[in-house]
């Protein structure tokens, strides 16, 4: 599961679910069970698995930063910053960092910041790649002397050619 909640803009009431399905679960008619607490939904609730191991790309490590490691002339290092869930309204930026393999020149990493309302920034970074295989990426977000309203917890969705990969909550407080 990576995240259950209302979504932005839609009827109170309304669940947004984004899961992650197994590696190696495919099919035209896949069950899906969505249980909260002792209630179940609706059975009888299929979905078709396709392509997501065809594609051989994958995340493989993820995790949400104060900085980044980068060389003298400002190229990204691949090495996994130390992880940071809670910012204060001052600090400089926020990063979400990831490895992954299987990439295809071409495609294209987009990061969506995520407000606690719900609402998406307007700030969505992306980085087409120029190279197949593994490697790293990084977005940031500039926080620095956020106001009041902005204080809550966030996300940080990433998508890779349009279709989720996965989303990393972080806090900003006043």
């Amino acid at each position: 599961m990576q995240y259950a909640g209302g979504e932005f803009g839609k009827v109170a009431g309304t669940l947004q679910i984004d899961a992650v399905v197994p590696a190696g679960v495919s099919g035209n008619a896949v069950p899906v069970v969505v249980q909260v607490g002792s209630a179940v939904a609706q059975s009888g609730v299929t979905i078709a698995v396709t392509g997501g191991a065809a594609s051989g790309f994958a995340i493989t490590s993820q995790t949400i930063a104060g900085s980044v490691l980068t060389t003298s002339s400002g190229t990204l290092q691949c090495s996994t910053p130390p992880a940071k869930t809670s910012f204060l309204a001052t600090d400089a930026t926020v990063w979400v960092y990831f490895t992954f393999n299987g990439a295809q020149n071409g495609d294209l990493l987009t990061t969506n910041w995520v407000h606690p309302s719900g609402q998406v920034d307007a700030d969505q970074p992306s980085l087409t790649l120029n190279y197949s295989g593994t490697g790293c990426a990084a977005a940031p977000y500039p926080i620095a002397n956020f106001q009041a309203q902005d204080s809550g917890t966030w996300q940080a969705k990433v998508y890779r050619n349009g279709l989720f990969e996965f989303a990393l909550p972080f806090t900003i407080v006043p």
